[in-house]
């Protein structure tokens, strides 16, 4: 649902700068940014502890090996 019909929905906003879909049971991430011409038509997808996610509007890198850091894999 937040790859389909939800991430849809939330990339019509037009104050929206990312969409971030993380992953429960790997250290994954699907990530929409708005550039000039508005949203890709997919995600960028980010895997990996050394991966890092740029949201340029907010001015930020977020390292997935930090947003994962407490989250135990089976």
């Amino acid at each position: 649902m937040d790859l389909g019909d939800k991430s849809a929905e939330y990339l019509r906003l037009p104050s929206l700068a990312a969409y971030l879909v993380l992953a429960q049971d790997q250290i994954k991430a699907w990530v929409w940014t708005r550039g000039t011409a508005g949203f890709p038509s997919g995600p960028q997808v980010l895997e990996g502890g050394e991966a890092v996610i740029r949201i340029e509007a907010l001015g930020i890198d977020l390292p997935l090996a930090e947003i994962y850091t407490r989250v135990k894999m089976d």
